[in-house]
């Protein structure tokens, strides 16, 4: 038996918070992790959204 799965995965990338999301077909949640910055940042830290990526994938 054979199940066809279908997920939306979602990034936001800001300068206040990084946010990945996977949600089902009716916008369920299934995964949500964010993180946030005390202080924002004014430009985007590669090393820092590769880390939160590694992490969470």
């Amino acid at each position: 038996m054979s199940k066809n799965l279908n997920f939306e995965t979602y990034l936001l990338v800001s300068p206040k918070k990084f946010l990945v999301s996977v949600k089902k077909n009716n916008f369920e949640n299934i995964y949500q992790q964010e993180k946030n910055f005390e202080n924002n940042l004014e430009v985007i830290e590669l090393n820092k959204l590769n880390d939160f990526l590694n992490e969470n994938i």
